[in-house]
């Protein structure tokens, strides 16, 4: 009797809730077709487990392209925000004391970025503009610390790094079906250096960033126990060929670089003597590669050698540094950089080095400076300079000394722990080339997969004191 009221008392405590969470989703976006089935996915997770809901909310916020729709995609951005606050609620409702506690370290962190936004918006020329910033950036820390409340508590990392990795799968699906539909021009085209593709994102950065982690973690899951399994062993090396290829079809050489440096640092960690074989492998590749016409030429024209000197990012640099000298202390203020960038124009108006500027000020969402401590310091001034490096250094000490703890605890927890820790360092150098993925006001896609990669290193904390003391 039981199980027959389930569905019944389900629907007498939760129909104000869902018809809150229509009625918003119907204010805020016409695209009421998306919504519904969220809306029946959702009641049925909460009738199977609850638990199930949160990667696939996960999934949504951070492999969904705002390509699809900008009004598409905020709508189901917000419904994901509600059923995470719906049960958040539903768990600690009020009671205040069952609260899950945040690293006191990691929570000053977290206000030192919301007072650095506040503080360089103050002194902003168009305060909306940076005040919609800070709002973003605040309601980014609010999602993460739902799913930091869910996850702490069940210590769970499995549950945290899946779904980032079905997320860089999915983006990777997208990209192999954009090759296999466009036929073969485009991929000569991606050989020669002239095209890339990021499958169902318009912005390849985007794609590249999220594969710049799934990848390499998708590799580590191969070296557990479960993925000896002859099976499980098979599914993962396709799982990785995609991911490669996808990453390869993005052009992105700064995913890539953070790829290759996460990797090598990996194997180092993993095995020394894996390490010496991929160095020699490595060197043998590049002799052949350099010593044919044909394949160095290949090389060349992917990579783009010929253009390294000719790059639009200098001429953003150059931009952003005249943005810091006259705003050194406090910056331009929070999302001001687009805003800033033709008063401090250094080339032609009509010119081809123009024309690839305003590209960039069309077409990018955020991040415009394509380096993210220079982004930091020309929006925010020194202080978000200082904090930004404090941030990071915190995240890869606090990462490594982990990877230390668990090493003698757990195998399986030093190989995804090892694996996160050489991510954060690949990301790093990632960060010399794009301007997000770390901290970008709040934009859910691209900086959650990084934070999430944090959550998973405190997950692992915590399940190996708990191992520890048993």
């Amino acid at each position: 009797m039981e199980r027959m009221n389930i569905l019944p008392n389900f629907i007498k405590n939760n129909l104000p809730a869902a018809f809150f969470l229509a009625l918003t989703a119907s204010i805020l976006s016409s695209s009421m077709i998306l919504i519904i089935p969220l809306v029946l996915l959702g009641m049925v997770f909460f009738i199977v487990g609850e638990k199930i809901i949160y990667p696939f909310l996960i999934i949504i916020m951070i492999a969904l392209p705002g390509d699809i729709g900008e009004g598409i995609r905020n709508t189901l951005n917000v419904v994901s925000i509600f059923f995470l606050m719906f049960l958040f609620v539903k768990k600690y409702r009020l009671d205040f004391d069952k609260y899950i506690k945040i690293d006191k370290v990691f929570f000053r962190f977290i206000l030192l970025i919301i007072s650095s936004l506040l503080l360089s918006t103050l002194f902003s020329k168009n305060i909306t503009v940076s005040l919609i910033e800070v709002f973003r950036q605040f309601v980014f820390f609010v999602i993460f610390y739902f799913l930091y409340s869910e996850f702490i508590e069940r210590k769970r990392v499995f549950h945290v790094l899946l779904p980032i990795v079905l997320g860089g799968i999915l983006v990777s699906l997208g990209i192999l079906y954009n090759l296999l539909t466009s036929g073969m021009k485009l991929v000569f085209l991606e050989l020669a250096g002239l095209a890339n593709s990021g499958g169902f994102y318009n912005n390849v950065a985007a794609a590249g960033g999220l594969l710049a982690i799934s990848l390499p973690l998708t590799i580590a899951f191969l070296f557990l126990d479960n993925g000896k399994e002859k099976k499980v062993k098979i599914l993962i090396v396709l799982l990785i060929l995609f991911q490669i290829i996808a990453l390869l079809a993005t052009n992105s050489r700064g995913a890539i670089l953070s790829v290759f440096v996460s990797l090598i640092l990996f194997s180092y960690l993993f095995s020394p003597i894996i390490f010496r074989k991929i160095l020699i492998l490595i060197a043998m590749i590049s002799i052949i590669v350099f010593l044919l016409p044909t394949t160095s030429e290949a090389v060349r024209l992917y990579f783009r050698t010929g253009r390294i000197l000719e790059n639009t990012r200098y001429l953003i640099w150059q931009m952003a540094f005249s943005m810091i000298g006259d705003n050194l202390f406090l910056g331009v203020g929070p999302g001001m950089f687009k805003y800033y960038m033709y008063p401090n124009l250094p080339v032609m108006l009509g010119s081809w080095n123009e024309n690839s500027i305003a590209w960039v000020y069309k077409n990018s969402g955020g991040g415009q400076a394509h380096n993210f401590l220079i982004m930091q310091t020309s929006e925010l001034g020194l202080v978000g300079l200082i904090i930004s490096l404090f941030f990071l250094g915190y995240v890869l000490t606090t990462s490594f000394q982990v990877m230390k703890f668990v090493r003698s605890i757990s195998h399986q927890y030093y190989i995804l722990s090892s694996a996160i820790f050489s991510i954060f360092v690949g990301l790093v150098f990632r960060s010399m080339f794009e301007a997000t993925g770390i901290i970008s006001n709040g934009w859910l896609s691209r900086d959650l997969p990084f934070w999430l990669l944090f959550l998973s290193v405190l997950v692992l904390k915590f399940s190996a004191m708990e191992l520890k003391n048993k």
